[in-house]
């Protein structure tokens, strides 16, 4: 099986999954691992120098939701920059010791790991994106700004203007409108007597100088 991680890396993790085949005691081999001390190790295929010399390993369960599945378990080993700085082909080991001997994994197969160059610049320092660093948390010397104000050359200092008092107001009253009496009429005179009262013709009014009235039929 080949593994590749990249010059300098420290992921992705190495991981080893413990297959149930159906040939082997899987409850008691998962039991061994449960009671073991793993450890990793690594050599240069190429000069046959260790590269990692039995760090400890360890291993984990995968979960699922389906409550009915059945649990996976992964023997892993998690690098670090120092591992992976030279590049070149590697074989790995992982050996499980406890009370009843030593194990060594994987059993069939070689474990091929493969260390490749990187043309990104991985050196730089690390800078969270989702801290924020405020000046009362930093360390250093702080520079303090502060802001005079200049009179001017001509005038001197500038003075604060007196505010003017406001003009009062004065209401001109309202002229009140005196009533022009009404006449008083004068009382009716009592109606006076017809007399030589003319009527020409078939005339229905009665001439009476410059006055006209209404006939009267009895």
């Amino acid at each position: 099986m080949d593994f590749f991680i990249k010059k300098n890396a420290t992921l992705p993790v190495l991981k080893l999954q413990v297959v149930k085949d159906g040939r082997s005691d899987y409850d008691n081999f998962m039991k061994t691992i449960e009671l073991s001390s793993i450890f990793f190790s690594m050599v240069n295929v190429d000069t046959g120098l260790s590269k990692i010399s039995s760090r400890p390993a360890g291993f984990v369960e995968k979960t699922f939701i389906d409550p009915n599945a059945e649990p996976e378990y992964y023997i892993y080993y998690q690098f670090n920059s120092k591992d992976t700085k030279d590049v070149g082909k590697y074989e790995g080991q992982f050996m499980l010791r406890s009370d009843d001997g030593v194990l060594i994994l994987p059993i069939r197969e070689k474990l091929n790991i493969y260390v490749q160059d990187s043309f990104i610049a991985d050196d730089l320092n690390y800078e969270s994106c989702y801290v924020s660093e405020f000046p009362c948390c930093v360390n250093g010397p702080y520079t303090t700004t502060t802001t005079t104000t200049t009179p001017c050359p001509s005038c001197g200092p500038c003075t604060t203007p007196t505010p003017s008092p406001t003009p009062s107001v004065s209401l001109t009253p309202t002229p009140t409108t005196t009533p022009t009496p009404t006449p008083t009429p004068s009382p009716t005179t009592p109606e006076q007597q017809i007399t030589d009262a003319l009527l020409i013709g078939t005339d229905t009014y009665l001439n009476v100088g410059l006055n006209l009235y209404l006939k009267i039929i009895n």
